[in-house]
């Protein structure tokens, strides 16, 4: 906590990365905790991979119960980096799988551009950073939710200038 307490007056400091992919979050709930105890509103980043459907939920459940506080979202990272293990139909389930986690929690969600060579993964070029910071925005029609599972607001109409 003193870490934390430490950093809280530094404009520049926004949030602190608490873990990576642990096999068992929960044992973090309390680190968490203490972050948004000195820093409100401060990002406590906690990441997932693989099937953390119970992982995350054990998580939130954890911060409710004993601290009073919930995550800030349901987090992953993609690689998507041109790879037979990282297309586009991987990539678009773990989007869906990693939203229905976030809409049954009531949590936001989100992921982050891998822009690094990793585990014999291409480094990304400019189109596929692009393609990976646009792919988790939420559709443009009325038709789709939102990342949040609310219907998107009708776009009003624009007023028309006389002549």
């Amino acid at each position: 906590m003193e870490f934390i307490k430490r950093y809280s007056h530094l404009p520049g400091v926004t949030g602190y990365y608490v873990v990576d992919e642990p096999v068992n979050a929960t044992p973090y709930a309390k680190a968490v905790a203490w972050i948004k105890s000195v820093m409100p509103n401060a990002v406590a980043h906690v990441n997932f991979c693989g099937a953390y459907d119970q992982n995350v939920t054990n998580l939130q459940n954890e911060l409710q119960s004993k601290y009073g506080v919930s995550l800030d979202y349901v987090m992953y990272d993609a690689y998507t980096f041109r790879n037979p293990t990282c297309d586009e139909l991987t990539l678009y389930s773990q989007l869906a799988y990693n939203r229905e986690i976030g809409q049954r929690l009531g949590v936001p969600t989100a992921t982050y551009i891998q822009s690094m060579a990793w585990n014999g993964c291409n480094r990304p070029d400019a189109d596929a950073i692009r393609y990976q910071s646009m792919r988790p925005l939420p559709p443009v029609s009325s038709r789709f939710p939102t990342s949040a599972g609310r219907p998107r607001a009708p776009t009003p109409p624009r007023p028309t200038v006389p002549p």
